[in-house]
């Protein structure tokens, strides 16, 4: 079944009344374009989880804020293989020369990189114990989408949407998401520096 650009029209409230759109790939890219027009018509945050991967993407980035590929995605949009940090920083450089406006690159345990055109961070993972990676990705996207909505700083609202993912994959199951004070519980419990990469 296709969302058509009539449905989304049909949601333009709910966009209007909306703090931050967040899409994915699942859908098909007309509905995407419509929805990304009606957000900047808004002046919305538009931030993009770029899964599942799909080179029609690339013609949509000059208009999202926020990109937040895995490390594959993150290869498939920049042409960078990543296998460190070094090289995900290249990829997020890259991929900010699309015309996107923050590139924040999540790389599983071992965290998350943010690339701007001022700075890039590498934001290191919370400490899991881990029993089912499955949704964690969209329990990072979720929990920064959110954060972001409650005007948290951009390193902020990584840190609690990294938090957030690494409670989640301490559950069995993609619908097992932790509570908000679980959240502020990890992040006050255990230390997670930011590291500025020059």
């Amino acid at each position: 079944m296709m969302l058509t650009t009539q449905e989304i029209n049909e949601q333009h409230r709910y966009i209007a009344e909306s703090d931050v759109m967040l899409m994915q790939l699942e859908t098909n890219i007309e509905a995407l374009t419509e929805f990304i027009r009606l957000g900047k018509q808004e002046n919305k945050m538009i931030m993009l989880n770029p899964a599942p991967y799909t080179k029609q993407v690339t013609h949509l980035l000059s208009d999202i804020d926020i990109i937040t590929p895995n490390e594959t995605e993150a290869s498939f949009l920049s042409g960078v293989t990543i296998t460190d940090i070094n090289d995900a920083k290249k990829a997020g450089n890259i991929i900010l020369q699309s015309g996107v406006k923050k590139v924040i690159i999540t790389l599983g345990a071992r965290g998350s990189l943010i690339c701007e055109h001022a700075r890039t961070l590498y934001i290191p993972a919370w400490s899991a114990v881990v029993k089912d990676a499955a949704g964690a990705g969209d329990a990072f996207n979720g929990a920064l989408a959110a954060a972001l909505a409650r005007q948290a700083d951009m390193v902020a609202a990584i840190q609690y949407a990294s938090a957030f993912a690494s409670l989640a994959v301490e559950q069995v199951g993609a619908s097992s998401m932790p509570q908000h004070l679980q959240v502020l519980h990890r992040m006050r419990t255990q230390s997670n520096k930011v590291i500025h990469i020059n």
